[in-house]
């Protein structure tokens, strides 16, 4: 098993529960419980006592600015030591900030691969557009094309080929630009599955982006990107008319808790 595989046991249990309901709401649970542990993990990997002492320096720097603000050198000496403390609090939380961060930003790469986007449902009609100076020379290897799919038309002025979805499950699309072979998984089937919508060329910061998932074969000089136009997932739950996707909804119900239960984890 791969390590990245482990993180994938989160969406994967969201997924089951999702399954006898919309997924955003066993979704907003765990959004709820990774408050709850990064709530503990603030206190307990932070300096509190030094966070509640620059508080206090802090709370009283505004104070002064307020008293005095009708003298210039008073002012700019206040914020100037304003501007310390503030880094003085960043050093002290960034410890804490860390151990939480990184591994959210792991598990939430593994979110996205389950929860941007529904499979394709059979007898749907989508596109798999290339982007890079090979697009134009995109063409389908016609039979090699699974059973699963039926070819309808190769729109080389768009960079784009377009299927036909006609079975549940997961296919390899053959494709070649130039004398270079290459292709694109497409999934088709019910429900939350682990999707790789878009391939990129394997730059560092792509590579970040798309380490979980991704397609595991290079992609070719010329093509930067291959996208898969899976429909998106729509939230459940509006928010004065706005309906976020599930990375947004996973911050407001992560972070909107944080505000009423501070007193409760005692945090500075």
């Amino acid at each position: 098993m791969k390590l990245l595989d482990v993180f994938d046991a989160l969406p994967l249990a969201v997924s089951w529960m999702g399954s006898w309901t919309h997924p955003f709401y066993p979704l907003g649970l765990l959004a709820f419980g990774v408050t709850l542990l990064a709530g503990f993990c603030f206190k307990r990997f932070s300096n509190q006592r030094a966070l509640a002492q620059i508080r206090r320096e802090i709370g009283t720097g505004y104070l002064e600015l307020i008293l005095n603000r009708g003298i210039f050198g008073e002012l700019i000496r206040t914020q100037g030591r304003l501007l310390v403390l503030n880094l003085m609090y960043l050093k002290n939380a960034l410890p804490a900030i860390f151990v939480i961060i990184v591994p959210v930003i792991v598990v939430l790469n593994s979110f996205n691969s389950f929860f941007a986007y529904y499979p394709l449902r059979v007898g749907e009609v989508f596109s798999i557009k290339i982007e890079g100076e090979g697009a134009a020379g995109i063409a389908v290897v016609e039979n090699e094309i699974p059973d699963g799919l039926r070819f309808i038309e190769n729109d080389s002025l768009l960079g784009r080929v377009v299927f036909r979805a006609m079975r549940e499950g997961e296919y390899r699309v053959p494709l070649v630009t130039g004398d270079a072979a290459f292709g694109k998984t497409v999934v088709v089937g019910k429900g939350i599955k682990k999707l790789a919508a878009v391939t990129r060329d394997r730059g560092f910061m792509d590579m970040l982006y798309t380490f979980n998932p991704g397609d595991p074969e290079k992609l070719p000089d010329g093509v930067d990107a291959v996208t898969v136009d899976y429909p998106h997932v729509e939230s459940s739950v509006s928010f004065f008319g706005w309906r976020p996707g599930w990375l947004s909804f996973f911050i407001i119900v992560s972070l909107v808790p944080i505000i009423f239960l501070r007193k409760f984890f005692d945090i500075n």
